[in-house]
């Protein structure tokens, strides 16, 4: 952006000389626009950070007291009751892994900020798993609305222990919809339909863990719902397997 503003200036008078008016702004001008410029560039940057997370305490106490408190230690469990990624995360062209990615452990191939949508997932082998979280999530859901590209499978994650131990909700083949377990490398179907669905279409995923029970919902209705009790705990997030995915947001609630 500055490159672009300092260069536009340097050859506003160059530009004079091929112009019919042979006017251009002086230097008055020139710095009003160099300011706005900046101005409306700070604005639109500020738009695009979402904030992370807010925490406060409240103390009362029934008899007045001088002092001070310290708070030495803080830790919260469970998963979170609200925690959202929505819209393009991306400040800049050039940086397609901006800092609301680092929370996220990833074993695919490319996972990054997308130009259009909030992330990209792209895996040229199986399981190229995305995840956030720990073992304190327990009961919760993770949903996104997700748009394929050629692929064999894409879909959400859920009380993953690790990117060989998970639950996931896919679409497979263009044709399926299947809960599934996997642990070091073995698969097990809990539940599978039959979903013929689109390329480059958004479907909107929404995957529940709730005590056993394993719910999917496509699009505001439920279509697929398991019961098993491999996992208890662990993070969510994507999975993509011999693809690319492209997904508009990411929210977790419990």
């Amino acid at each position: 952006f500055l490159t672009g503003v300092l260069s536009g200036f340097a050859l506003m008078p160059f530009a004079n000389l091929f112009s019919f008016s042979r006017w251009y702004p002086d230097w008055k001008w020139r710095l009003a626009l160099g300011a706005f410029c900046f101005l409306i560039y700070a604005l639109m940057n500020l738009a695009m950070y979402p904030v992370l997370f807010k925490l406060g305490y409240q103390i009362q106490s029934e008899n007045r007291f001088d002092g001070r408190i310290v708070l030495k230690e803080i830790d919260w469990t469970g998963a979170p009751a609200d925690f959202s990624q929505r819209g393009m995360l991306m400040n800049s062209i050039w940086n397609t892994n901006p800092l609301w990615l680092a929370g996220f452990a990833s074993s695919a191939a490319q996972f990054a900020a997308d130009f259009k949508r909030t992330y990209c997932v792209s895996h040229a082998e199986e399981n190229g798993v995305v995840t956030i979280g720990s073992r304190e999530w327990k009961d919760y859901s993770v949903e996104s609305s997700i748009y394929y590209s050629l692929h064999q499978e894409g879909g959400l994650v859920l009380r993953s222990t690790g990117h060989r131990r998970f639950y996931a909700a896919v679409l497979r083949d263009f044709q399926k919809a299947q809960i599934v377990v996997e642990r070091d490398g073995k698969r097990t179907v809990l539940g599978e339909i039959e979903y013929p669905y689109e390329e480059e279409k958004g479907y909107r995923m929404k995957f529940t863990a709730k005590g056993s029970v394993l719910c999917l919902d496509i699009n505001g209705k439920r279509v697929l719902e398991v019961e098993d009790d491999t996992y208890v705990c662990g993070g969510g997030g994507f999975l993509i397997s011999k693809g690319t995915m492209t997904c508009d947001s990411f929210i977790v609630e419990s």
